[in-house]
């Protein structure tokens, strides 16, 4: 159907055309369709009504989607899996991100069975490894599913997504927080996301042993990754709504501060919709 045509699309790792070369529709679709996903979210939340079967699967594929959008971007600095150009998969320099970040908030609002759908969508993909496995972590798909949201947004905030996407991790990480229920929930997703690695193979942009959320989380090792969750763990203890301004702070400076020399456009506005009739 038109979804799966959609999907493929949107999931193709095809190079960004050069310059000057033809133009690349896949920005223009992916923006229309994420759209169409928060006006769905839309009319069932102004309704007041629970989510059929068949729009949450649709909601759900395509925060699946939204994840495999940021682990096919390569880092900076990280090395190529490949002997092919690095600049992989459709540019998120536009209003595709706005409208993908949004999205992600009002999926993440329809509570837990938005992480377990995550995992039960990558367990067949590919081998995900991490310390926490031991513990109980390994019997609850919702915090590794979590924890492959975090890690792709985490990867997202270390440079493939536009800087200014940091200014919406406030609103974006509080709609996670909501989804978790409650503080240890959410600090033991957001450690899963910090330690997830892959186990045996590479996949999308990520060599096997490499963690999911970046080079910067790769470098941490176990006391940064200790250390970090403390803040975390600090910054929500607070009762204030400034506490996820605090959490942007803290992230930002754990995915390398302010990107220099970025290639990246100032923040864009929503593409226009309304065609004039001639």
């Amino acid at each position: 159907g038109s979804k799966d045509s959609v999907f493929s699309v949107l999931s193709s790792d095809g190079l960004e055309p050069q310059h000057g070369c033809h133009i690349d529709p896949r920005p223009t679709i992916s923006e229309a369709w994420f759209l169409a996903m928060i006006s769905l979210l839309s009319v069932y939340k102004q309704a007041h009504a629970p989510i059929v079967n068949k729009s949450k699967e649709l909601i759900y594929e395509t925060l699946a989607l939204c994840v495999h959008i940021l682990l096919i971007k390569r880092l900076d600095k990280e090395e190529s899996i490949t002997n092919r150009e690095d600049v992989m998969g459709m540019s998120l320099d536009g209003p595709q991100s706005l409208a993908m970040i949004d999205f992600i908030q009002m999926a993440l609002g329809t509570g837990p069975d938005a992480l377990i759908s995550i995992f039960e969508r990558y367990k067949s993909q590919a081998i995900f490894d991490s310390p926490n496995f031991g513990q109980t972590i390994n019997f609850n798909p919702g915090m590794i599913g979590g924890g492959i949201i975090t890690a792709a947004l985490f990867r997202g905030c270390s440079g493939a997504l536009p800087p200014w996407v940091i200014e919406s991790l406030p609103t974006l990480f509080a709609a996670l927080f909501t989804c978790c229920g409650d503080t240890g929930t959410f600090c033991s997703v957001i450690g899963t996301g910090a330690d997830l690695r892959l186990k045996d193979a590479d996949f999308a942009r990520v060599r096997a042993g490499k963690k999911i959320a970046g080079y910067y989380f790769d470098k941490m090792g176990e006391e940064g990754v200790s250390d970090f969750l403390t803040k975390v763990r600090a910054i929500c203890s607070k009762n204030d709504n400034s506490k996820w301004r605090d959490f942007k702070v803290l992230l930002k400076a754990v995915c390398g501060g302010k990107k220099k020399a970025s290639t990246f456009n100032l923040k864009p506005q929503p593409t226009n919709w309304e065609c004039i009739r001639v």
